[in-house]
């Protein structure tokens, strides 16, 4: 498939899940799904490990939803202190949706090299250059941002000691802030400067477009 149909695909698949309900997102974790087993090159185990790691924020977003939405509550007995019915179901649409974000952001970024994806967004931006857009830095910028991202996750972090004092445990999370924000900053200065040779892309072809167009259309029936 062509970058441009990809990404185009993606953004396309990713407002319509969070506008839409439980049959649109259904419908893009199939087509998810058919990209990671069809698609040699991808492998599930790098999203698992990307979803891991957002653990914490969905718990936060699933709390939320299930204490401060109003609704029927789940044990009546405790009154206002109940979480909601309603809220135990927003709270799993949108983990639900994150999780299918965040995999398919990973298939992306997986079966896309770096030069296609920069060729692809500086394809899409191109419109943009009669106005003044910087369309090629802000391309380099956000590929080199999502790449980064995947390689900060991967430095090593200390496991807190669980017999710490509450105290003793902010100021040790400190500390980990400070020696963090260090390794990347010498990370950052110690990387080489390379340069990117660039495709010029042809456009897709009609196929492709139709493709995009009968997703869409699936989409707006469900």
């Amino acid at each position: 498939m062509h970058p441009v149909i990809r990404i185009l695909a993606l953004l396309l698949g990713a407002s319509v899940v969070v506008l839409g309900g439980w049959l649109e997102w259904l419908f893009a974790l199939t087509l998810t799904a058919i990209g990671y087993f069809t698609i040699k090159t991808v492998q599930f185990r790098l999203a698992a490990k990307m979803m891991l790691r957002l653990r914490w924020l969905l718990l936060s977003l699933f709390i939320i939803y299930l204490w401060f939405t109003p609704g029927v509550p789940l044990w009546p007995e405790l009154s206002s202190w109940s979480p909601s019915r309603e809220g135990v179901i927003m709270g799993l649409h949108r983990v639900v949706i994150l999780l299918l974000l965040v995999s398919a952001v990973s298939l992306l970024l997986q079966s896309t090299p770096r030069t296609q994806m920069v060729a692809a967004l500086l394809w899409l931006l191109h419109p943009l250059v009669r106005l003044g857009f910087p369309h090629e830095r802000f391309a380099v910028r956000i590929v080199l941002t999502m790449e980064a991202v995947v390689e900060l996750q991967e430095m090593e972090r200390p496991v807190p000691i669980a017999t710490q004092s509450l105290s003793q445990r902010v100021a040790a999370a400190s500390a980990q802030m400070v020696d963090l924000f260090d390794q990347v900053t010498q990370h950052a200065h110690s990387l080489p400067c390379h340069t990117i040779e660039v495709p010029i892309l042809k456009p897709p072809n009609w196929l492709q477009w139709l493709l995009l167009l009968i997703m869409f259309g699936v989409f707006l029936v469900l």
